[in-house]
């Protein structure tokens, strides 16, 4: 789940082309991170510095994945640049503590100042509302600000 609060306008967004049964396509979701290469999205690395937020469409029942047309045209829509956003893609994190991108995906604790920081968390367990396949629940989300 992703909920930008920053002005989509300051934000870079681009397509990268995703290879049919790729880690991306297959594991990822709204609001999770992936590496890019001159091939287009990859799976997270270790330690990586190269990551873009997925804006794309997810599926509509909250598993990995995407819609189908995002399947059918092998592209996702990536965030790039500063932003502030609410995220549920992510481990346990501590509000003003850094954070970066863990191997699968989602935003993790990370040491003060390393290279691999993305961003920072500014609140932890914010309660958004969401709809499901018509169904409306409530997840516990993080703010983050990624620079």
């Amino acid at each position: 789940m992703l909920k930008l609060l920053s002005n989509l306008n300051n934000c870079i967004r681009w397509d990268v082309t995703v290879a049919a049964g790729s880690w991306p396509l297959i594991s990822g979701t709204t609001g999770t991170f992936v590496n890019f290469d001159a091939t287009g999205a990859i799976q997270p690395a270790a330690d990586t510095t190269s990551a873009a937020m997925v804006w794309s469409e997810g599926n509509r029942d909250g598993t990995a994945g995407f819609s189908p047309d995002i399947t059918g045209n092998g592209k996702l829509t990536l965030l790039g640049g500063g932003f502030r956003c609410l995220t549920d893609q992510c481990g346990t994190l501590v509000a003003g503590a850094a954070v970066k991108v863990g191997v699968d995906g989602k935003l993790v604790a990370d040491g003060v100042g390393t290279i691999s920081s993305i961003g920072y968390c500014t609140a932890i367990d914010v309660a958004v509302s969401q709809s499901v396949n018509g169904v409306q629940s409530s997840v516990d989300c993080a703010e983050v600000v990624i620079y």
